[in-house]
């Protein structure tokens, strides 16, 4: 197996092992991907506004589920609130599946919400009631 260092786009210096599913060499010289694997981890901003406390654990337990994570912690740089909060997530998930998996979360967790992507920043928002006011525990 020959292991040899490429320059990503970014100016990450990234190991590849084996080759590249899109260009099928040995090693991709644009992406450092590696044949067969899915992409490189990316870093995230979730922006969390309207969440109570108690609203904030039930989400993270579910964020942290997602295919692709890798991990999160609230972002020092933010100024963060009893109803606001900021995190890094860093994850292999796509962008798309990334939006879909929060939409699903906010409705398993029975809340209003509206998730709205700009770049690598998500911004989560809860509004109004429960869906459910039945099945509402948070």
């Amino acid at each position: 197996m020959k292991i040899k260092w490429v320059m990503v786009f970014l100016g990450v210096m990234v190991m590849t092992v084996s080759g590249c599913a899109n260009c099928k060499k040995q090693s991709c010289p644009i992406s450092g991907l590696e044949q067969g694997s899915s992409s490189m981890t990316v870093e995230y901003t979730l922006i969390f506004e309207d969440f109570n406390n108690k609203q904030m654990v039930s989400m993270e337990e579910y964020i942290e589920i997602f295919s692709g994570y890798n991990s999160h912690r609230p972002d020092p740089g933010a100024i963060n609130s009893a109803t606001y909060h900021t995190y890094i997530y860093k994850s292999r998930i796509g962008s798309a599946k990334l939006k879909r998996n929060l939409v699903k979360a906010l409705d398993e967790l029975n809340l209003n919400g509206h998730v709205s992507v700009a770049g690598r920043t998500y911004t989560i928002k809860k509004v109004g009631m429960p869906k459910d006011r039945s099945r509402s525990f948070l």
